[in-house]
């Protein structure tokens, strides 16, 4: 089995990749910069110099290769807008699957993002809630946009099939696609946690492994054309705060925070910012941090035989990991 993985620098793609070698297949590791430290390394992994946004540089990559998981994205959630959103997420999309369909890969799986919803109210939202999809910020309405683009492609002879992780967290590199461990390092540092002052809030957490084992899942078990949230337990920021200072055995200050002092910190202090895992936060990221986003992962279970890993024991091996980290 050959597979070409983009983005395999990133969060999710190196994992991927490292793991998909270790099932024996030859990786095909789309890279923009083959000495990143971020790259992942496997006697079986190949990395190839490319960028999603140039189709020429993908070809060689592509050679021979039955299967494609499109991992690359532009995740910064900055105050300002970029082309790199467009350019990245949704031509870049585009660009994977027109050099895919003309090596003629069976398999595309793409790796959306629930960000695409909008607030779930007091249901879960499913793949089958229509109507929630609201995308709001720069890189949910790309990641929305090329979502569109990998449908469309599933008409065209690939067979594509579309996850959506929740907020991912657990062991890995701190990147931007790792805001969650990122932020969790920074309330052990700095002893305190900043949350929405209403703390009964839901958000959804997914355990990075769990996200690994779905794309392998949604390639073997999956039909052409479906979509899966790929979510972990809904839980709210109080319970995930208490949580982190139970396991972490750390006993750090939470102090709830109203939206507009927030905002207002947001704007002026950059140092509230880090402490929540970003360097900036756009007004519509922290309109999403103040909104219900309870998810069900139903669908991928029931189809894909998808299983979540409790956040306590998620959280567990976070903690585990980052101690070792600090350790070296």
């Amino acid at each position: 089995m050959k597979i070409l993985i983009t983005g395999a620098t990133g969060y999710i793609g190196n994992r991927l990749a490292e793991s998909a070698a270790e099932k024996g297949w030859t990786v095909h590791a789309l890279v923009r910069d083959p000495s990143s430290k971020y790259r992942p390394i496997h006697e079986n992994i190949v990395l190839f110099k490319g960028d999603v946004t140039r189709k020429g540089s993908m070809e060689k990559a592509m050679e021979g290769c039955s299967t494609v998981f499109h991992t690359a994205a532009f995740t910064h959630e900055t105050i300002k807008s970029s082309p790199e959103f467009f350019n990245t997420n949704v031509q870049g999309t585009r660009n994977v699957l027109e050099v895919a369909l003309a090596n003629k890969v069976s398999r595309f799986v793409f790796t959306g993002s629930c960000s695409i919803y909008g607030p779930s109210g007091f249901q879960e939202v499913n793949e089958e809630t229509e109507n929630a999809i609201d995308p709001t910020t720069p890189y949910s309405i790309s990641k929305y946009e090329a979502e569109k683009i990998v449908s469309d492609y599933n008409t065209k002879g690939i067979s594509t099939v579309i996850i959506r992780p929740s907020r991912i967290y657990g062991p890995g590199h701190l990147t931007t696609g790792n805001p969650i461990t990122k932020l969790i390092v920074n309330i052990l540092k700095n002893r305190i946690a900043f949350m929405p002052a209403d703390s009964s809030m839901i958000g959804n957490y997914v355990f990075v492994d769990d996200v690994v084992k779905a794309h392998f899942l949604a390639l073997e078990k999956s039909s052409a054309g479906e979509k899966y949230i790929i979510g972990g337990e809904n839980i709210s920021y109080i319970h995930f705060f208490q949580m982190l200072r139970k396991l972490s055995k750390k006993n750090f200050l939470i102090v709830p925070v109203s939206k507009t002092v927030f905002k207002l910190g947001a704007k002026t202090f950059n140092g509230f910012n880090n402490l929540f895992g970003r360097k900036y936060i756009s007004s519509q990221l922290i309109d999403r941090i103040w909104q219900n986003r309870a998810l069900s992962s139903e669908k991928a279970t029931r189809q894909l035989g998808y299983a979540i890993t409790p956040l306590e024991e998620g959280m567990t091996k976070t903690l585990t990991f980052l101690k070792n980290i600090h350790h070296h």
